[in-house]
């Protein structure tokens, strides 16, 4: 990801270079790159980072469906107090009311960890662990699109 990121500002950098000097060429004089070369080239050398998605699959026993989505809506309305968090979506299946999603996004994987030692997470962990019909799977993901700056 980051090389292509790379890639992509470095072709940019040459056609802006290409049309300052069509610029200079057909008497413009001003050309359009100026001081912009100096970011293209700050960009190209920056390291991505992504923002870390958390996707966790959790099949529940039928009867603590009510109480799952109550102590799930309080750890995730807690979470997004958390300076790293950016977003949390409980979901549930619409063909199967016990099958939950939750889809959460972090500023980075050290973000998370940090979520997994606070107080509301761990009193969900403890509370439902007993309610699932089967171990929670999470898989980790680095975003790719949108960028960043979007999730904002």
């Amino acid at each position: 990801m980051q090389e292509i990121f790379k890639m992509n500002l470095k072709i940019v950098l040459v056609i802006y270079i290409v049309l300052d000097l069509v610029c200079i060429a057909i008497g413009m004089g001003v050309p359009i790159l100026g001081q912009s070369a100096d970011r293209f080239v700050e960009l190209a050398n920056k390291e991505v980072k992504n923002m870390y998605v958390v996707c966790v699959t959790v099949f529940v026993k039928p009867e603590k469906i009510k109480d799952f989505k109550e102590e799930t809506f309080e750890n995730a309305r807690n979470t997004r107090k958390e300076p790293g968090n950016i977003h949390f979506n409980v979901l549930q299946a619409e063909n199967d009311p016990s099958q939950f999603f939750l889809y959460e996004v972090y500023k980075s994987p050290e973000e998370f960890q940090n979520h997994q030692n606070t107080e509301h997470y761990l009193k969900w962990k403890g509370t439902v662990a007993d309610w699932m019909a089967q171990p929670r799977q999470g898989v980790k993901h680095y975003s790719l699109f949108p960028a960043d700056s979007d999730w904002y």
